[in-house]
């Protein structure tokens, strides 16, 4: 009797050991459900074998998910659509290239020295001078679309490397003593007033009377520096970098300058027949000259400063004579004569 309790109790504890270890199975199985089980099965020692660390919660791997958003490059806006629009109105070009604010300034002065220069408002001279400054604002709006559209682009397709600066660094070019130090802007002002004079010179030699003959028109001295910012803009800022494009950077220089020349042609339509040929002979080809001198410190110094100190001197001082010429003359009649190429 004693023995059959010992059976039985021996199959009790053997069942006992049975559930304990299906127990221990069912909790180990969550660790390998992302596993292949292994095919051969464990028997009792070999469970009983295994390490304690077996049964620890072991950290999931999660396969890591690429999350980089696609880049989209900026659209490539168009240089002559951009110089288009700014040639038909200053500002259109900066309205393209989403610069609303620059776009605003640049129409808004342009739409108010119009308006100053269709009428008479305070006389001749105060028209004329609003013209003068609707046509340098159009002068550097086509220089800074240009100059704003290759940056939006990134430089991209572009061999020339152009002047980048802005309103304010050529308005303060004139007055910058590290930039009228340079030995190509003090020495090109005092080369061109001498030869200025000498083409003067020459040109009244050829004159009978002493009349007075004044090449430039009395304009106030000071618009001297929004022409010297405006022509140095349009012809060394815009023209000489588009020309250098298409050909080589002393072909845009050459270009440029001829251009130049060409522009001051109608400033001998309102001279008299001989003075007009002999402007058109001596004078436009000094103009077209220093116009080749401008493009070079532009290349040379890959800047603007220095050809707007320089532009801005020499006019200055041309304007000045001839403010105080014309002065002069509404009081008494002068007993000399001068002409300067302008």
């Amino acid at each position: 009797m004693e023995l059959c309790s010992g059976a039985k109790m021996g199959d009790i504890m053997k069942k006992i050991n049975h559930a304990l270890t299906l127990s221990l199975l069912a909790f180990a199985l969550p660790i390998y459900a992302d596993e292949e089980m292994p095919e051969q099965e464990l028997s009792s020692d070999e469970i009983a074998l295994l390490e304690p660390t077996v049964f620890r919660e072991q950290p999931s791997y999660q396969e890591e998910l690429d999350i980089t958003l696609p880049s989209f490059a900026p659209q490539h806006k168009s240089s002559f659509l951009t110089m288009g629009l700014s040639a038909l109105c200053p500002g259109l070009g900066h309205a393209y290239l989403g610069e609303y604010a620059t776009a605003g300034s640049l129409f808004g002065s342009s739409a108010l020295f119009l308006t100053f220069g269709s009428g008479e408002v305070a006389g001749e001279n105060f028209t004329n001078s609003n013209l003068l400054a609707l046509q340098n604002t159009w002068f550097y709006s086509m220089y800074a679309a240009y100059r704003d559209v290759r940056a939006y682009n990134g430089e991209s397709g572009y061999k020339y490397k152009m002047p980048t600066e802005s309103l304010a660094d050529l308005a303060w070019a004139p007055f910058q003593w590290s930039v009228i130090k340079k030995p190509e802007v003090w020495g090109g002002f005092l080369g061109a007033l001498t030869v200025g004079a000498g083409i003067g010179y020459f040109i009244l030699s050829q004159q009978e009377d002493t009349e007075l003959k004044l090449s430039t028109s009395s304009t106030f001295p000071l618009l001297a520096f929004p022409v010297g910012i405006g022509e140095e803009s349009f012809f060394r800022g815009f023209l000489q970098p588009m020309f250098a494009e298409i050909v080589t950077p002393w072909g845009g220089i050459i270009l440029s300058s001829l251009v130049f020349g060409a522009m001051h042609l109608g400033n001998g339509l309102a001279m008299e027949p001989d003075a007009r040929r002999q402007y058109y002979s001596v004078s436009i080809p000094f103009i077209t000259s220093f116009g080749a001198y401008f493009g070079w410190i532009a290349y040379k110094n890959n800047s603007l400063k220095e050809g707007v100190a320089l532009h801005s001197g020499y006019d200055f001082a041309l304007f000045m004579a001839s403010f105080s010429l014309a002065q002069s003359a509404s009081i008494r009649k002068p007993s000399f004569a001068i002409s300067i190429p302008f």
